[in-house]
């Protein structure tokens, strides 16, 4: 048990050290919570790995969520500095988001993996996406 604390701590500050250095506080929060929902996952997946690799790809699904990779938005940052921050090559970390996106159904519209600062950008993308979707059904 007291490894598996330890290791849970030791993502949980690389995380938080990737987020005060490159973003902010928004996604450290959202991070975090990824964290604790992969670790209350039974069995949890973070018994299997490196702490490291975890870290990384937790950043990864969720600065790619948060439209991070698209040089439009004010946390723009490659996926490649992402993953050389953690010293993990980008193809790793973006294949193992990608499972961890499909374990905790991550996506765009579901508001607790989107940052807070683009939540109400996003309620209103997913209004018009029901609204065209409503329109669709009565035509």
């Amino acid at each position: 048990m007291k490894q598996k604390d330890e290791k849970y701590q030791e993502i949980d500050d690389s995380i938080t050290r990737f987020c005060d250095a490159k973003l902010n506080a928004e996604f450290t929060e959202v991070c975090l919570f990824v964290l604790e929902k992969l670790r209350r996952k039974r069995p949890s997946p973070l018994i299997i790995g490196k702490a490291n690799t975890w870290a990384c790809v937790i950043v990864y699904a969720i600065c790619s969520n948060n439209f991070v990779f698209d040089r439009s938005q004010p946390y723009y940052m490659p996926a490649q500095d992402i993953a050389g921050w953690f010293s993990l090559s980008k193809s790793t970390a973006q294949s193992k988001a990608t499972e961890i996106n499909k374990m905790l159904k991550i996506s765009y519209f579901t508001p607790e993996y989107v940052i807070s600062s683009l939540q109400e950008h996003a309620n209103s993308l997913i209004d018009m996406m029901c609204a065209a979707d409503e329109l669709r059904r009565l035509l």
